[in-house]
């Protein structure tokens, strides 16, 4: 039988962005949510979903000391994107749909596997979602009487202006700034969030049940909705 999450390091992966091989992964008969493991994309940062079926999820750690974009390409709609680790400070993160439709769908994770872990990526770039969901989750950890609480972080989230809807879940606190193509933002989290909206258009605005606090980099039309 077929483990929940099946470790793959680097599955067709290339150090060039378009030389990355396209392997085939069929799971199609997997009974469960299926998660691939790519584990340290290192510096062979281009993996190809073009391939893949039947994948729910999949989960990468990014490379060490990587200024490059680490890059997920032709990633099916629906699939869940898991960030388990990250190696520095400035990793990127770009994810690309399979095909052009018009209604794709992306939750990305946000969950260091560490307790007392938290994300923090320099970037991440969703272009050609139409529907974004950002997870933020992990686990505290305590040390006598300290206490280590997760705050996972995004400096520059980044979609296409056909990309409006930004949907914000979990359990864990998420500061992120997001581009203003981002035009409709939902947080349902249980935990506080801290969302900077760059300068653009009209925005509306849902908050969550926790302490979340929206800023605008310029005044811009805003309709802010309590949940």
């Amino acid at each position: 039988s077929l483990h929940d999450a099946l470790p793959i390091c680097e599955l067709g992966a290339h150090a060039t962005a378009g030389s990355q091989t396209a392997a085939v992964v069929n799971a199609t008969g997997h009974t469960g949510k299926f998660t691939l493991d790519l584990d340290a994309l290192t510096t062979t940062n281009n993996v190809s979903g073009e391939k893949w079926t039947g994948v729910d999820a999949v989960r990468i750690e990014t490379a060490a000391a990587n200024t490059d974009a680490n890059i997920l390409t032709k990633i099916a709609s629906g699939t869940e994107v898991i960030v388990g680790e990250i190696e520095a400070a400035d990793n990127k993160l770009a994810v690309t749909p399979n095909g052009t439709a018009t209604n794709d769908t992306i939750t990305v994770t946000l969950n260091d596997e560490d307790k007392g872990g938290s994300i923090d990526l320099a970037e991440l770039k969703l272009e050609g979602f139409e529907s974004i969901t950002i997870n933020s989750t992990g686990t505290d950890s305590t040390t006598g009487f300290i206490t280590t609480v997760v705050d996972n972080s995004i400096t520059s989230l980044l979609g296409l202006s056909s990309d409006a809807d930004l949907n914000i879940t979990g359990d864990k606190k998420l500061t992120a700034t997001v581009e203003a193509s981002f035009t409709d933002i939902d947080v349902t989290s249980s935990a506080a969030t801290d969302i900077t909206v760059a300068a653009g258009g009209a925005l509306n605005y849902l908050g969550g049940d926790a302490n979340d606090r929206l800023e605008l980099d310029r005044s811009k039309s805003t309709r802010l909705n309590s949940s």
